[in-house]
């Protein structure tokens, strides 16, 4: 997940930096939908959205274009840092972003769903579902939290049970 080869490492980090820099923002278009008390302006989420686009398009054209995943020739902690921000925008979460625009991130977004524990780890997002057109209840974001976490908890006792044979 972060190789010990000194080049290959410095390509993580830089994608780390780069996600920090400009991937990061797609929060700024999912916090706003969930937490509408934090009031944020149309002008702050426009330029979340602005900024989000720009990243993900040298995602597409530079990083996604030379091979399958972000960093290497397979899957890096910056592929997973990375799938944080995006994944949560696509159309079975929350649907906050069209990706057809992107060839090269939809295939990277398909192959991210085969990576193991994927659903269990998104368990949340599926139950809040497509928040586009209308914000989830207090209500329904707890009780996603609730769902992910005994998910989450009887995969890593099957995980662990898993490990000890």
């Amino acid at each position: 997940m972060y190789p010990d080869d000194l080049r290959a490492r410095g390509k993580v980090d830089w994608s780390l930096n780069f996600h920090h820099r400009n991937i990061r923002d797609a929060s700024g278009m999912v916090a706003p939908k969930i937490r509408k008390d934090l009031d944020v302006s149309e002008l702050v989420q426009e330029s979340a959205k602005r900024k989000f686009t720009l990243g993900l398009k040298t995602l597409d054209e530079f990083q996604l274009a030379r091979g399958r995943f972000i960093a290497a020739d397979h899957l890096t902690i910056a592929d997973l840092s990375a799938y944080g921000e995006i994944g949560q925008l696509q159309p079975q979460f929350t649907n906050l972003f069209d990706f057809e625009s992107f060839p090269n991130v939809q295939r990277w977004l398909a192959d991210m769903e085969n990576v193991r524990f994927h659903d269990e780890a998104h368990v949340v997002l599926s139950e809040l579902g497509d928040i586009s057109q209308e914000a989830p209840s207090m209500d329904t974001i707890r009780l996603a939290n609730i769902n992910s976490i005994s998910v989450l908890a009887n995969t890593v006792k099957m995980f662990s049970k898993a490990l000890s044979e």
